[in-house]
C-alpha cells in the first residue's frame, strides 16, 4: 500500500510543492474541522513532507530493525493526523493496528502495562 501510495506521490505537483494537506483540509467533503486553515498554510507546507518521505521510503525501512520501529511511529503519527483532520472512514485506525506489527514486542508489552509478560514464579502466591 505505501509502494503505491508514496510512490504516486512523488509525482504529484500538489504533494510536492507542500500543498496537499491544505488542500486535503480545506476540502468540504472530507475536512472534518470547519476552521480557517489559511494561517497555517506554511505550517501546513513542511508538515506535508513527512508523509511524502515516510510513504516513499516505508515499504523498505519498515523491514529493517534500527529503523522499522521508527518508521512505523511515524506513519502512526500521520494516520492519526488525518484521522482527527479528515472524515475518511475507517482506514487509518486500521493503518494504525496493522503497523503495530512492526513494533519490538517489548514496547507493546510496556504500552499495555506488560500483559504480554507471563508470570514469574516469584509472582506467584506462596512461591
Amino acid at each position: 500500500m505505501y509502494m503505491v501510495a508514496g510512490w504516486n506521490r512523488l509525482d504529484e505537483a500538489s504533494w510536492l510543492d507542500g500543498e496537499m494537506i491544505f488542500v486535503a483540509l480545506t476540502n468540504r467533503t472530507f475536512g472534518r474541522i470547519d476552521v480557517n486553515w489559511l494561517p497555517y498554510r506554511g505550517l501546513l507546507h513542511a508538515v506535508s513532507l513527512g508523509p511524502l518521505v515516510l510513504e516513499a521510503i516505508a515499504p523498505i525501512a519498515l523491514w529493517l530493525p534500527r529503523v522499522g520501529p521508527l518508521v512505523a511511529l511515524g506513519l502512526m503519527a500521520m494516520h492519526l493526523g488525518i484521522e482527527l483532520t479528515a472524515n475518511v472512514g475507517w482506514w487509518q485506525l486500521m493503518m494504525i493496528t496493522v503497523l503495530t506489527t512492526f513494533l519490538p514486542t517489548a514496547w507493546l508489552a510496556a504500552a499495555h502495562g506488560s500483559l504480554l509478560d507471563e508470570p514469574s514464579v516469584s509472582d506467584q502466591p506462596g512461591v
